[in-house]
């Protein structure tokens, strides 16, 4: 019987590490798709301030629908994405994203799938 393909996030779970919607949704719409992209996520600080640029102003961002900018950036700053910080908890677990994709590129030969 075939193995079923795992995206990064189900290894992320299967590792202990279970993340937020919006945090999913926000690594996905930075490029992070993949355990190997995963892998090399920048810092907590630089998404943070890279989420404030691409949304923080921006009229796309303003028209979407509230229950996709709640999807988006969450329940704290969906409302104003200028003042967008992850919690505590949440920078924890992008810095534990980094080991535990390096750690993992070696599992995921041939049995993870791109995030689309």
């Amino acid at each position: 019987m075939a193995e079923s393909k795992l995206n990064a996030y189900e290894l992320l779970e299967r590792n202990g590490l279970c993340l937020p919607p919006h945090m999913k949704k926000i690594l996905t719409e930075l490029g992070y798709c993949s355990v190997h992209t995963l892998s090399q996520v920048d810092t907590p600080e630089v998404l943070q301030e890279t989420v404030v640029e691409l949304f923080g102003n921006s009229t796309e961002y303003q028209n979407l629908p509230e229950n996709e900018k709640k999807a988006l950036l969450g329940p704290m700053y969906w409302g104003n994405p200028s003042k967008f910080k992850f919690l505590p908890g949440e920078r924890a677990s992008l810095i534990s994203i980094k080991s535990l994709c390096t750690n993992s590129k070696s599992l995921c030969t041939n049995r993870c799938v791109q995030i689309r």
